[in-house]
């Protein structure tokens, strides 16, 4: 997908899930977050106190204005009007960590470690 229809999908899904309690930050990643032209994929990582707290309520809440469908204990695909959005909550407390690893190439990531 095009870069400015990947964002509108993000945009929402940000969206909703700040309005999820439990969730303490939440950013696009990947390719969205580098900002290529073109998209496979829209991701966002999330952090939480419990993540697999958060999934569950998602997974549970008649209320949420989209679809989730699980795929483990932490991550899920969030389906909202504009498209489809990979969603994967980590604990808070390592949650730049992930951050870092999913927006770096790996040749970024190889040079900031060595």
């Amino acid at each position: 997908m095009t870069l400015g229809r990947a964002y509108d999908v993000a945009d929402a899904v940000l969206t909703l899930l700040a309005e999820v309690s439990g969730i303490t930050t939440a950013t696009p990643t990947g390719s969205l977050r580098r900002g290529l032209d073109t998209i496979g994929d829209v991701h966002v990582l999330a952090g939480a106190d419990v993540a697999e707290d958060v999934v569950a309520s998602l997974a549970g809440d008649p209320g949420i204005d989209a679809q989730v469908h699980p795929t483990d204990k932490r991550t899920f695909t969030l389906r909202v009007e504009d498209g489809t959005a990979v969603v994967q909550v980590v604990p808070a407390s390592r949650y730049g960590a992930h951050l870092l690893s999913r927006t770096g190439s790996r040749q970024h990531l190889e040079a900031l470690i060595h």
